[in-house]
């Protein structure tokens, strides 16, 4: 008892102020502090540390793909025969200016080519001919001539490489460029036909901005790169001043692979790290300013004073989240009674908020469970009296009496030779027969059906056989389970206003099919069809409307309300009619009894 009280008391409003004010002011503030006493320089710094691995990484692998696009184009050109064809003929053609002209364009359009869809960035390609021919893709108004350029230390370099790959740098005024960019270019000597046949030394030129992002060139975060060769040569840079030149030996020292060193560079401490690049003798650094480690701890300590404002106002935030803890499932509780009230016996609320608004919810859902459960045994006793009404009204007629007296006006009229009268006779005995003898309100559609067979051979003795029965069911559907007393009523229906009680002709037809979980059985008649009022009058869910035909006291009506009551209201009949045309009611009832297969 004393347990109970004391789980109640800690579920009350009250309670629940008090554990949150713990849960959300007091502990977060607790563990700010711990977390803040926790937080190190060094913690920091190896952050930062390993950010920066991380970009040299990358950003060498893009420095090597690039490299390798280069290298991927110049052996393409070395490797087209047509180039080598055009040059290996030079004799050929040097003295005649109109094919000098063609064939120098054709060279030029090639260069072209792997300059747009080969060659990463912007650059220039120049193919020279040690026989004074030279073939660019940039403009050669202001270039040098043959004599001048093979005084030049790159061209001298790349001829005694003797066909191996050449790199330089070009910080300014580069060759075959633009005068304002740097470059990094790399030449090599080409050589086509026999020994000594002719020489060709190829130069590319790549602008050193296309190996660095707008943010680097414009050195947004203060951290510089630099490209260096074995020699400590750089080729790549954002410090533009730079690239040309040799790092000093200490900070190429101070460039350890992967490791930080702190280092004083341009008057300013900071630190050096580098890393070399996979494939290739060069090496990445970049250099970082020192303020860089300052400015992320006064963040961090912005950040702090930043968490603690925002806990404040999470705190006052939270303060008038909490009413929602109270009112939130009253007013579920609220819209549920609205939903109750409008017919809806399945709703059932949450249990949830403090202790006094959780009881209520929970008789809520206790008086809607009785509710519901008092409706059901409500329709149960409806449904009995209403089978019990039906039997009943089978039951007026003695049915032995009438059985006797049938057969004794049989045998009469036989003895009378009236043969005819005693069929008809025999028929309504055992249509009657079949009526008396099931005790149970469901039978199959095979049982329906030859009844149904009884009652139209009746009709046909009495209207000179003016009616055809078809039918076209699945084998299968014939072991469906219906309500007694299902078709007999619709056909006489069509009998006696379709075809006016024999005065015209007419066919009937019987159909099934299956759709989904259900079974659609129509009854199709081509006779007068149905005015539009009259249709009007066989709206089954008006409570007033009785049905259009009788037969015992069983309507249209009735045997839709029974197909209801056995099977719910997503059942029953439907008519559609198109005035002197026909009729068909179509009867859904679910697959219980048999097994179809979907056509």
């Amino acid at each position: 008892m004393y347990s109970q009280k004391l789980h109640r008391s800690t579920q009350t409003i009250l309670s629940r102020i008090l554990q949150l004010l713990i849960l959300f002011v007091l502990v977060p503030l607790a563990i700010l502090l711990i977390v803040y006493n926790l937080s190190t320089q060094n913690a920091l710094k190896e952050e930062v540390f390993q950010t920066h691995v991380q970009t040299l990484e990358t950003k060498s692998n893009s420095i090597e793909k690039m490299i390798d696009q280069m290298l991927s184009a110049s052996n393409l050109i070395g490797l087209d025969k047509r180039i080598n064809e055009i040059t290996g003929q030079y004799d050929n053609w040097k003295n005649d200016a109109y094919i000098r002209n063609q064939l120098i364009q054709e060279v030029v359009s090639k260069l072209t080519d792997v300059k747009n869809y080969i060659l990463p960035g912007e650059g220039e390609i120049t193919l020279i001919d040690t026989r004074g021919i030279i073939y660019s893709t940039a403009s050669l108004t202001d270039s040098k001539s043959i004599a001048q350029i093979q005084d030049l230390d790159w061209y001298r370099n790349t001829v005694e490489a003797n066909g191996y790959v050449y790199w330089f740098a070009s910080p300014r005024n580069a060759d075959f460029a633009e005068k304002h960019e740097s470059y990094l270019s790399m030449a090599r000597m080409l050589k086509f036909g026999s020994v000594n046949d002719h020489q060709l030394i190829l130069l590319f030129q790549l602008r050193t901005s296309a190996f660095l992002s707008a943010q680097e060139i414009q050195q947004d975060f203060g951290n510089l790169y630099y490209v260096l060769a074995e020699n400590g040569t750089v080729f790549i840079s954002n410090d533009r001043s730079m690239i040309g030149q040799q790092l000093p030996s200490e900070l190429l020292q101070a460039s350890q692979d992967r490791r930080e060193t702190e280092v004083q560079f341009k008057g300013q401490p900071g630190y050096f790290m580098g890393y070399k690049l996979p494939n290739f003798n060069w090496k990445l650094t970049m250099y970082y300013d020192q303020s860089v480690l300052r400015e992320r701890l006064a963040k961090a300590q912005s950040n702090l004073f930043l968490i603690a404002g925002l806990f404040a106002a999470l705190f006052i935030v939270l303060i008038s989240l909490f009413s929602l803890l109270i009112t939130k499932p009253l007013s579920r509780l609220t819209h549920s009674i609205q939903a109750l009230d409008s017919g809806n016996l399945d709703i059932r609320v949450r249990l949830s908020g403090p202790f006094e608004v959780k009881f209520l919810t929970q008789q809520f859902n206790q008086m809607v469970r009785r509710l519901g459960e008092s409706i059901e045994r409500n329709k149960e006793e409806r449904k009995k009296k209403e089978a019990a009404l039906f039997q009943a009204q089978q039951a007026q007629i003695n049915p032995h009496f009438l059985f006797n007296t049938l057969n004794t006006i049989k045998w009469t009229a036989y003895m009378s030779g009236a043969s005819h009268v005693a069929e008809m006779v025999s028929r309504l005995g055992r249509l009657l027969e079949i009526t008396f003898q099931h005790q149970e309100d469901l039978v199959t559609v095979r049982e329906e059906l030859e009844h149904l067979q009884l009652y139209m051979d009746l009709q046909n003795m009495r209207f000179n056989n003016n009616y055809t029965l078809r039918l076209e069911l699945p084998e299968m559907s014939k072991e469906l389970l219906v309500p007694k007393l299902t078709l007999q009523p619709i056909v006489e229906n069509s009998i006696r206003h379709g075809f006016k009680d024999g005065a015209a002709q007419g066919e009937i037809r019987l159909r099934g099919r299956a759709e989904g979980n259900d079974f659609l059985l129509s009854v199709e008649d081509n006779g007068a069809g149905i005015t539009p009022e009259r249709m009007k009058m066989l709206q089954f869910d008006r409570p007033d409307q009785p049905g259009e035909s009788q037969i015992s006291g069983i309507g249209l009506k009735n045997v839709h309300d029974r197909i209801q009551w056995h099977y719910g209201p997503e059942y029953g009949l439907r008519i559609a009619s198109q005035l002197d045309e026909g009729t068909t009611v179509t009867i859904r009832l679910p697959m219980k009894g048999a097994t179809l297969e979907h056509a």
